[in-house]
């Protein structure tokens, strides 16, 4: 797993070296040599226990066709607290790190992102599928995005998510609530949101869990990391607007910080008066927008899913606004949330206008 190419500018390296670390809110990774084998162990935190569990289940149960893309299971511990469980240390590349820290060009990108969706539609997803229960989409997409909103209690994140309008390059925008209201009750047809079935999926596909071999020895190895599990299955629009969110929201430069945003509230009308990416190359994820279309279309015959890519863009929408609060940081007055939120705005607005 390549923890090393976290730039070292972020304060994030995790260098492939006996004892070097890095720690997230939901766990801490460590690199360690075993008898010449560097290895990486997986520690939870509190909040991450459900995770590691549901991680080295999914880990353990893969037939041989899927577990060749995901990280060998060396070793766990689930009996006693903390659980961790241990892997090989990947010299690869992330997604992530191909596309915004990196020279790779538009074509390699394409062709990597292109392997990896093939391998989860060809082979992940079908793996196991079962019939849509009734109370799947209110509870996977409508509540939980309006749940997670909803329990924001910062004062002034508070003002932000309840102006009733938001300007965004002198265009006026409607909140997420009466975007989704209007898209359900008066625009894009049910039958396109519902999935035909749920699948094994993998959970959390954002381009920093897509890990690449970019040594020239192996063109298709690539390694998914921290798959949500098998326990649960879902739709995989819901995986693929995980993709959505990194190509086309740039989701990894909102969590790096790497964004310029000026904003004022007045009069319950949030205005935007800058909102742009700084990374030098950022323009690059457009490049791979219309091919991740096409990917998608092509998927969409593969799985007998004709609405697989108008449930992907909805996800992503859904996605967006749904994470809000896990980036809230009150040293900066929440400046990574709204940027969240408004990216949210912005893909909802952009399925109404599209799909309705």
């Amino acid at each position: 797993m390549n923890l090393s190419d976290r730039t070292e500018e972020k304060g994030r390296t995790l260098k492939g070296f006996p004892g070097a670390t890095f720690e997230t809110k939901t766990s801490k990774l460590r690199v360690f040599d075993r008898k010449g084998q560097l290895v990486v162990r997986k520690t939870a935190s509190p909040a991450g226990e459900g995770d590691v569990k549901a991680q080295v289940k999914a880990l353990k149960s893969f037939p041989e066709e899927i577990a060749s893309h995901y990280p060998q299971l060396l070793g766990f511990n689930l009996e006693a607290k903390p659980f961790w469980y241990e892997m090989p240390y990947y010299d690869y590349s992330s997604l992530r790190m191909l596309t915004y820290y990196s020279t790779a060009s538009a074509s390699l990108l394409e062709a990597k992102l292109g392997s990896a969706l093939t391998f989860l539609v060809s082979r992940l997803y079908p793996w196991k599928c079962e019939s849509v229960p009734s109370h799947y989409f209110d509870e996977m997409y409508v509540e939980r995005m309006r749940r997670r909103l909803a329990e924001i209690k910062d004062p002034h994140l508070r003002e932000v998510l309840d102006a009733k309008e938001i300007l965004i390059n002198g265009r006026s925008h409607q909140p997420p609530e009466a975007l989704l209201s209007k898209i359900l009750d008066g625009g894009v047809q049910k039958e396109k949101l519902l999935p035909r079935r749920l699948c094994s999926t993998h959970g959390q596909l954002e381009f920093d869990h897509i890990l690449f071999d970019v040594s020239g020895k192996n063109d298709e190895g690539f390694v998914l990391l921290d798959t949500s599990g098998i326990d649960r299955l879902s739709d995989p629009a819901y995986d693929i607007g995980k993709m959505w969110q990194s190509v086309r929201a740039k989701v990894d430069l909102l969590k790096e910080g790497e964004f310029e945003l000026e904003y004022e509230l007045r009069s319950g009308c949030l205005a935007i008066h800058a909102f742009e990416f700084t990374n030098s190359r950022h323009d690059i994820s457009h490049d791979l927008c219309s091919h991740l279309k096409s990917q998608i279309q092509h998927s969409s015959g593969i799985l007998n899913d004709p609405y697989l890519s108008v449930r992907s863009d909805f996800a992503e929408a859904i996605h967006l606004c749904s994470a809000v609060p896990f980036y809230f940081d009150p040293t900066d007055r929440g400046r990574k949330a709204i940027a969240f939120y408004l990216q949210g705005v912005l893909a909802l607005q952009r399925f109404r206008t599209e799909h309705s």
